[in-house]
């Protein structure tokens, strides 16, 4: 085998190996800039004009980039909200989609007024506030994951799920049991309130203190 070929294999064995170790907490930009540090490597080791080990590390950061691109991000959500599918209602004016973690800040109200997916959905627990989520009839909230009600260290929480003909499907509840009250013997409590028709959980309902 040619030194030339193995440089060049070897730069497709860096790529694949930055690829697969690389996860949502290295920025993207980086990445690009490594892969694209190895193409050039090999372009330059390449004196045999073979461009097939410089196809395979394109091919590889193609597909890695696709891959990228299918991770979630966290949407927080303003402090008034407003309707789900309206950019105006979440920070960056960036509306959430199913791979998307949602943060919803104490005290704004949010209205699903068509079909819309996430893959979590966290009440903070900023203040005292209410928060309330409705999803209008015929439309249907899908989370993947968990919905979550955080409790307080210092005051009480409380969301309210409502809409008559509304759905909510998701796979599992959580209430309280994210943070300790201070002082420990405290009594804050983590309200969730649910009048909506039609809520589905297929895994577990977790009320923790």
């Amino acid at each position: 085998m040619k030194a030339d070929q193995i440089g060049d294999e070897r730069g497709v064995l860096n790529v694949l190996r930055c690829l697969r170790t690389a996860s949502a907490f290295v920025p993207f930009q980086k990445i690009v800039c490594l892969v694209f540090g190895h193409i050039q490597k090999a372009r330059l080791a390449n004196s045999s004009g073979n461009r097939l080990p410089v196809l395979a590390l394109l091919i590889a950061f193609v597909a890695f980039s696709s891959a990228f691109t299918s991770l979630g991000a966290v949407k927080v959500s303003t402090a008034t909200g407003g309707n789900w599918n309206a950019g105006s209602t979440w920070v960056g004016n960036m509306v959430p989609g199913g791979p998307d973690d949602v943060l919803i800040v104490a005290g704004a109200s949010l209205t699903v007024t068509a079909n819309a997916s996430c893959h979590s959905i966290t009440f903070s627990n900023n203040n005292a506030n209410m928060t309330t989520l409705t999803v209008n009839t015929g439309a249907t909230l899908t989370v993947t994951a968990a919905v979550t009600c955080e409790n307080a260290a210092a005051t009480n929480t409380s969301v309210l799920l409502q809409g008559p003909g509304g759905y909510i499907t998701c796979a599992s509840v959580i209430v309280g049991g994210t943070t300790t009250p201070t002082p420990s013997s405290s009594d804050f409590t983590s309200t969730l309130t649910c009048t909506i028709s039609n809520l589905t959980v297929s895994g577990s309902v977790s009320v923790k203190a």
